[in-house]
């Protein structure tokens, strides 16, 4: 298995041109790198003449290592010249070693023609962390996936996820220097996973690759090669799959059983065309969830209790948003870079910055030394900055991981014992309104928002769910019953009452907010709280976290900023388990002034008026969503009740599920960074298409995956709740 992080790319540049230093090569041709694609992948592969007669939906290129970017500009500049209409380029790239974040840039500058081209590729470039990364390009209706990692396992996914290609595109180093692209394994991958009529093309003309190919189902044939190079491949699949061109008119169906995915964690079989589907919730998992949906092209109704969009956790006036980080870069840190990666993109992509204040979020850390090591994790030498202000945070053009994090310091002036405080800095994350960013998503044709309407019961009826609704949209409620192909509850705790019986443990966490002005402080730290606020732009996050919120940001329509001597500090928020109050708590926010005087040494007045909100997290036990189809618990303890024996697992039959039930919740805290990234996965689910996380990532978010655990113990260290399921099942027998 592939550590996380991957080892970026050694360069050497000589006279303007990239060398790799491992692999003793040059990137691109010397004599002129953009013919050189255009010739040997473009013009190899015949695109300009197929896009000339091509009628479906998505024109498919996988490349073989993704090195400086070139080959996809090339396309991406081609494409915007003969892209048919109504088509999608859907270019993915393969990549072990990814190039710098500042050699990228340095590669891209030499061709001016990217100026409009590269933007969005320098602005998203991701860390050189495994996993898929992906960046759109809406005007020129093209996607670029990015997937860090070894050759084998992004076939593997590629293969597992019945992921088809219209031309390949093989240009990993030579294959006397780089042996691990050029085997026959891969060349069988390649042969499998392509549409009929796809083509490929190589600069290489090698005897064992041109054999290889041919063996797995190429007709090949040599080509002049580009320049001085005396000959090239290129090839055309051989046998048409007719299965897939039936897939590729289906919306890409995943295999029923794919023997590389524990049987418990295989995607559901979409059995019939789903049409209408309903989203129960308006929050952040709800709306997200909801947009993307309706962008896919399905029917969307939105249901909310309450009158107003996004009234529960994400009804708060600010949030935040970060990444977690951790030394060993767990899956839960792989999972919320993926997901951060993608809410930065969105933020763009939904034209939502404009809600967004990218003030930086300053994580505080125990000492300098502990903020170095967790730094030194993604990138060996971090620079130190000494003042945590906006002048001073690294920009897009700074190297690597330090673009995204880096090591930063807080002062507060009035404190004696502790002046500074180091942390962990994150640039480009801020906080950002909640209500505003859910409101513009379920702003959509495909989406009809069902506001004072409560769902209060599911029932599976004639291959539909029918749902009970209670309507308090008049005067006199009513209840109506309403079918729909397809649920999604993204209604955060309150989803327990309406799924079957089920294991799903979270906790419901009470999370109370505050404002603090500088008529709430002591007379004597008036001036320090002055201070703080003008020394610290950014979101400082400890015990509780703080930030200068700008009230303009929320009320545009007022055309007034605040003056300087009524800024407002954003307290939040507590983090209480055993309380269900939904009224503000005089002892809630005197935990949040003591935290605050503790981390910055400023006293407020004892007789602060009560002010804040509050709202209820949904906690998972593991700190991961649970975002995917409903399993059938009786099901799967009937199915795998000899798991915890260490039968192995091709011996169990393939997961059983709730039809067309799914969910998206137990967001906890991190609910604004991990719901865009959610509500994609979800979609994927919905319509077939490629999962845009790895196989792993999907079954530490997979709703199942606390029950396996339980399963996977002796019957008698089974937690309660399991135990009672599995009397029940036993008396149902």
């Amino acid at each position: 298995m592939m550590q996380a992080r991957l080892t970026p790319a050694n360069i050497e540049w000589r006279n303007d041109v990239p060398y790799s230093v491992d692999f003793d090569d040059i990137y691109f041709s010397r004599q002129d790198g953009f013919e050189e694609t255009r010739y040997t992948f473009i013009d190899g592969n015949q695109c300009i003449e197929r896009w000339k007669n091509y009628n479906k939906s998505c024109f498919s290129v996988i490349e073989l290592g993704f090195g400086t970017g070139l080959n996809f500009l090339s396309t991406l500049w081609h494409w915007q010249q003969f892209r048919p209409d109504n088509t999608k380029l859907i270019y993915r790239s393969i990549e072990k070693f990814p190039l710098t974040h500042q050699d990228l840039t340095k590669a891209i500058q030499l061709w001016p023609m990217f100026n409009t081209l590269a933007p969005p590729l320098i602005e998203h470039y991701p860390l050189p962390l495994q996993g898929i990364w992906k960046i759109a390009f809406p005007e020129l209706g093209a996607e670029l996936h990015l997937m860090w990692m070894d050759v084998q396992d992004a076939l593997h996914h590629i293969h597992s996820n019945n992921i088809k290609a219209d031309a390949w595109y093989l240009d990993g180093f030579a294959p006397a220097k780089n042996k691990d692209i050029w085997q026959q394994a891969a060349f069988n991958t390649l042969s499998m996973s392509s549409y009929p009529e796809a083509t490929l093309a190589t600069f290489t003309a090698a005897g064992f690759v041109r054999r290889g190919l041919m063996e797995a189902g190429f007709n090949i044939e040599k080509r002049k090669g580009f320049g001085q190079k005396r000959e090239m491949l290129i090839g055309k699949i051989a046998t048409p799959d007719n299965a897939s061109e039936d897939r590729r008119n289906t919306s890409q169906q995943k295999p029923t059983l794919n023997k590389k995915i524990p049987a418990w964690y295989q995607p559901p079989t979409l059995k019939k065309t789903i049409n209408s589907i309903a989203v129960i919730g308006s929050g952040i998992a709800g709306a997200t969830t909801a947009q993307k949906l309706a962008e896919a092209g399905f029917t969307v109704t939105v249901f909310d209790q309450a009158s107003t969009i996004a009234n529960g956790a994400s009804g708060n006036s600010s949030g935040i948003y970060y990444p977690f980080l951790s030394k060993d870069i767990n899956l839960t840190t792989q999972f919320f870079l993926n997901a951060y990666h993608r809410l930065l993109h969105d933020l763009g992509y939904y034209d939502l910055n404009q809600y967004s204040h990218s003030v930086g979020v300053l994580k505080l850390c125990e000492s300098k030394h502990q903020a170095e090591d967790l730094i030194n994790a993604y990138s060996e030498k971090p620079p130190l900055t000494d003042v945590a202000s906006s002048n001073d945070m690294p920009t897009s053009t700074t190297q690597d991981a330090n673009r995204w994090f880096t090591i930063e310091k807080a002062t507060f002036k009035s404190s004696e014992k502790n002046t500074e405080r180091w942390g962990v800095l994150f640039p480009k994350s801020g906080y950002l309104s909640p209500q505003s960013i859910c409101t513009q998503l379920l702003n959509h044709k495909n989406i009809t928002l069902k506001l004072n309407h409560k769902v209060i019961q599911l029932k599976r009826l004639r291959e539909q769910w029918q749902c009970a609704v209670n309507d308090y949209s008049s005067e006199v409620t009513t209840e109506k019953q309403l079918s729909f192909d397809a649920i999604i509850l993204c209604n955060s705790f309150d989803a327990d009452a309406l799924l079957p019986d089920s294991f799903l443990p979270a906790i419901k966490v009470r999370g109370q907010t505050s404002y603090l002005s500088e008529s709430d402080i002591e007379n004597e730290d008036k001036t320090s709280f002055r201070e703080l606020v003008e020394l610290n732009d950014s979101v400082i996050c400890d015990h509780i976290y703080m930030f200068l919120e700008n009230e303009y940001f929320h009320n545009k329509n007022t055309q007034k900023k605040h003056s300087k001597n009524k800024k407002r500090l954003y307290l939040g928020a507590t983090f209480e388990q055993d309380s269900a109050e939904e009224k503000l708590l005089q002892k809630s926010q005197q935990n949040l002034l003591s935290q605050f005087e503790a981390l910055s040494g400023i006293k407020t007045k004892s007789d602060k008026a009560l002010n804040g909100r509050v709202g209820f997290r949904y906690c998972s036990v593991d700190r991961l969503p649970m975002v995917g189809p409903v399993p059938n618990a009786f099901e799967y303890l009937n199915n795998y009740r000899q798991l915890w024996k260490g039968a192995p697992e091709h011996r169990f039959s393939t997961s059983e599920y709730w039809p067309g039930l799914y969910i998206n919740i137990a967001h906890g805290a991190r609910g604004i960074t991990s719901s865009f990234l959610s509500a994609s996965l979800i979609t994927e689910y919905l319509s077939g298409a490629e999962f845009s996380l790895t196989n792993r990532l999907v079954q530490a978010v997979h709703p199942a995956r606390f029950l396996i655990k339980e399963l996977k113990k002796h019957p008698s260290a089974r937690l309660a709740k399991v135990k009672q399921l599995s009397t029940a099942l036993t008396h149902s027998d």
